[in-house]
């Protein structure tokens, strides 16, 4: 049961396409966050493209 305890806020989360990346973004959408997902793994990074509020942007975060 989502509670939008998070509305109003933006998250950033790297690493997002898989494991605790994933399951944080899925997460942080359940309770009403706006979130920026980023992952290296494009194909990965857009099987999340039908959560509500979650903009995707492939990118390596060690790159500077």
């Amino acid at each position: 049961m989502p509670s939008n305890r998070l509305s109003g806020k933006t998250i950033f989360v790297t690493a997002s396409a898989q494991g605790i990346g994933r399951a944080s973004v899925i997460a942080f959408a359940q309770e009403g966050a706006r979130i920026i997902a980023t992952d290296v793994n494009k194909d990965k990074l857009s099987e999340l493209e039908n959560i509500s509020g979650c903009l995707l942007y492939t990118s390596d975060a060690a790159d500077e």
